[in-house]
């Protein structure tokens, strides 16, 4: 029997670190991931699993949101700013935006332009496509490519979206405008720039706790992924010349998860429902996205949790 596994193959798939536990015995491994879905545009998932003796004790995913949100500003602003027409704002009604042209996240900095909708790394909410202004690496031009940096080597954690992540925990990311009459060539040295905090402090950088039935299907599948001591995930899998998903949507909007598929096996036995958790408020990729979170989290440390 052949079979032919494809790990990945999203543009967004993980990036993240591993860490211990402060509780002996346990052990935590944390995944970052480029998600789409959100309304303000796309989101970094860091997807936690805590092992203990090669068994997941507790999951979490939480989500952080982009500059599509916290680079703001209102059309008054004297941070330099680009406008966006047409577009759904806050309230849900139609309206304009306006967003930072230059920002700052850790050690680089970005010029923003207007991104056209037909663009191919375009989500919803995510309005301004802002490049590069040092060289990061050659494959990086733009934030979206910078955050879905991975790791060469092992378990493919990667460093990149979870340095996004720190550097929003520690404040280390601001709005940029300068003095003078003329704009600084270089918006990371130059003597004329200055900092500026958010527009609006009140501005919550994570995914809201008022997106109730999220945290309810988010909360379903956490307690699903407790208690697994295999953790078995593949995008696609190919068995027999057929091609075959670790998960699958359901006609009635729900999810299965095949743990077989990886090993070659399509057994009905095999199939578990994940129950609570639907395509109307998770879709399938960030189904997916958080499967491959889960896996490679769960994976970083069920070694060293054995020991």
């Amino acid at each position: 029997m052949k079979k032919h596994l494809k790990i990945a193959g999203l543009a967004g798939i993980a990036a993240g670190a591993m860490m211990l536990a402060s509780c002996a015995g346990n052990y935590e491994g944390n995944c970052y991931i480029l998600q789409s879905g959100s309304s303000y545009g796309y989101t970094i998932a860091r997807v936690s699993a805590t092992v203990n003796s090669g068994t997941i004790v507790d999951a979490k995913v939480e989500e952080m949101y982009l500059p599509s949100l916290w680079a703001r500003v209102d059309a008054s602003s004297s941070i330099p700013h680009l406008t966006v027409s047409n577009v759904k704002v806050g309230d849900g009604t139609v309206g304009e935006l306006n967003f930072a042209t230059h920002i700052q996240i850790g050690k680089y900095t970005f010029t923003g332009t207007v991104r056209s909708s037909d663009s191919v790394e375009y989500s919803a909410g995510d309005y301004i496509n802002y490049t590069a202004d040092q060289i990061i690496a050659s494959n990086v031009s733009n934030t979206l490519n910078y955050l879905v940096g991975n790791d060469s080597i092992g378990f493919q954690l990667g460093t990149t979206a979870e340095a996004y992540w720190n550097s929003i925990v520690n404040k280390d990311f601001s709005l940029l405008s300068f003095t003078g009459e003329e704009a600084p060539t270089d918006w990371k040295n130059g003597a004329n720039v200055v900092k500026n905090a958010v527009a609006d402090p009140s501005v919550g950088f994570y995914r809201s706790v008022s997106d109730t039935t999220w945290f309810e299907q988010i909360g379903k599948l956490n307690s699903f992924i407790v208690g697994l001591k295999k953790l078995n995930f593949a995008v696609s899998a190919e068995i027999d010349k057929i091609a075959y998903h670790s998960i699958t949507e359901n006609a009635d909007g729900t999810y299965s998860y095949n743990t077989g598929i990886v090993d070659g096996v399509n057994d009905p036995a095999n199939v578990k429902k994940i129950e609570g958790v639907t395509s109307s408020v998770v879709p399938l990729v960030a189904m997916e996205n958080y499967f491959m979170g889960y896996y490679r989290a769960f994976a970083s440390q069920e070694f060293i949790s054995k020991r």
